[in-house]
């Protein structure tokens, strides 16, 4: 089965959050090679941008993005150890990579396109250029814990 790949199944197995179990089925079919999976680099910007401020957040102890976000910028030292969280993301994909992940990229009529989607469905943003990826490629199917795709009819959600 081929599906398109959101950035909440890696991110809920890589910070061991509720349904890590489920996120880690479906990773796993990826890089045996047995499902051919689709993402973009936004997907994997996502996944990057919320493992980079978790693991800011893990190291600062606190959750006030405003004080991560100087942080980041002040201090070298924590933005090092951040980036490691980025890099062992690198590494990992590049093994889904080896396996059925297939990184493909955003063209200007997926944005226009997407839009359509934000209106019909009330998608935000991210979501609804996600759906038109999928459209251009002939994807069904998204593997997802965001509940909002639900909302989109001819969409199966997994898990």
């Amino acid at each position: 089965m081929d599906f398109f790949l959101d950035a909440s199944i890696m991110v809920r197995l890589i910070l061991n959050a509720e349904d890590a179990d489920k996120a880690e089925d479906i990773l796993s079919v990826i890089e045996s090679g047995e499902s051919k999976a689709y993402c973009t680099v936004a997907v994997l910007e996502e996944v990057a941008f919320k493992l980079f401020i978790a693991k800011a957040s893990e190291i600062l102890n606190t959750d006030k993005f405003f004080h991560i976000k100087r942080a980041l910028k002040m201090k070298g030292s924590l933005r090092a150890k951040c980036c490691k969280v980025i890099l062992d993301l690198q590494t990992y994909v590049d093994t889904l990579r080896r396996g059925g992940l297939r990184v493909v990229e955003i063209i200007y009529e997926d944005w226009a396109e997407s839009i359509k989607y934000m209106q019909e469905n009330g998608l935000l943003t991210s979501d609804a250029l996600h759906l038109a990826v999928m459209h251009r490629h002939g994807l069904h199917t998204i593997a997802s814990f965001d509940r909002d795709f639900r909302r989109v009819k001819g969409i199966d959600v997994i898990p």
